[in-house]
């Protein structure tokens, strides 16, 4: 699993309540275990994945490095994260006479390979527990059934807030304010106080909802040392982005979308200011917005390149 992006900030207290919910302590000096798995649930773009990634970083000794990412977002790639785990751990897929073995035992015979190791498996991006109809998507049929002391810990990150009794809930919200300032600081590598009222109303005009910053800020950085290399004296600030942020918001209000929640208002809109500035660029521009609409009918990741 890759790291968490290098602008991370915040999020001390999810963190905490996050390892105290997988590793809960009950009674005076007693260590006890009531359920192992624990699902951090809140809106697409809100960070969840990012929290898996901070905390298994942060974390990683307590479970031996043993951290396993399994893509978790339909059947196919659930199958696709176990078999490429068998690959590592040297498991065999296929039987004596070279028949393939079914999901279900390779699965077991990945957690019988941890069954004496602590480790930790994060379940990024499921859509529900209980599997319905075959290949629904649900990750029961996922999870291990082996007895209580030797099953492994379980985070899974959800937009789905509705799981199970012995599944630990932490609802993940949008930044406070103090932790989006904080955030915009840290990319944007402002260590004074300066543009503290840019910092502001950035913050405030986006929500302060994560994927939105995200965005934003790197749009700021590329258009500064794009502006800086033709003239180092000039800088791109953040009330420039603000400026074309206001009007691509104006622009979007002439079109109906599908949905009317502001999150969903407030994603488009800095996509939109980004689509716009790859547009205006004559060479490749649309050579590059062609290939954004092709890859995105693609599952998000592992999306091979061929360098020329």
């Amino acid at each position: 699993m890759r790291d968490p992006v290098a602008s991370f900030s915040g999020r001390a207290k999810e963190l905490d309540q996050l390892h105290q919910a997988l590793r809960r302590i009950e009674g005076e000096g007693k260590f006890t275990i009531r359920s192992r798995m624990t699902c951090i649930s809140g809106l697409g773009g809100v960070g969840k994945s990012e929290l898996a990634r901070k905390y298994a970083f942060l974390y990683g000794q307590d479970y031996n490095h043993n951290v396993i990412w399994i893509n978790a977002e339909k059947y196919e790639t659930l199958i696709e994260s176990f078999l490429r785990l068998t690959e590592k751990l040297r498991i065999p897929t296929k039987s004596m006479d070279g028949k393939q073995i079914n999901i279900v035992s390779i699965v077991e015979e990945v957690y019988n390979y941890f069954a004496k190791k602590k480790s930790l498996f994060i379940f990024d991006n499921a859509e529900k527990y209980k599997t319905q109809d075959k290949e629904d998507g649900g990750i029961d049929s996922f999870l291990p059934s082996l007895p209580p002391d030797n099953k492994p810990y379980i985070m899974i990150t959800s937009r789905n807030g509705e799981w199970p009794k012995n599944v630990k809930m932490l609802a993940l919200d949008t930044f406070t304010e103090a932790e989006a300032a904080q955030f915009i600081r840290k990319a944007l590598d402002i260590k004074d106080g300066s543009q503290e009222s840019q910092v502001k109303e950035l913050s405030q005009t986006l929500q302060r909802f994560p994927i939105a910053l995200q965005q934003a800020v790197a749009y700021i950085k590329v258009e500064n040392q794009i502006l800086k290399n033709l003239n180092p004296q000039k800088e791109f600030k953040i009330c420039d982005y603000l400026e074309e942020y206001s009007k691509r918001a104006e622009k979007l209000l002439d079109h109906p979308l599908d949905s009317d929640d502001s999150y969903t208002k407030t994603t488009l809109t800095t996509w939109q200011v980004t689509f716009d500035k790859i547009k205006d660029n004559k060479e490749y521009g649309q050579q590059a917005l062609e290939i954004v609409n092709i890859i995105a009918y693609f599952a998000p990741d592992n999306i091979p390149t061929i360098d020329k």
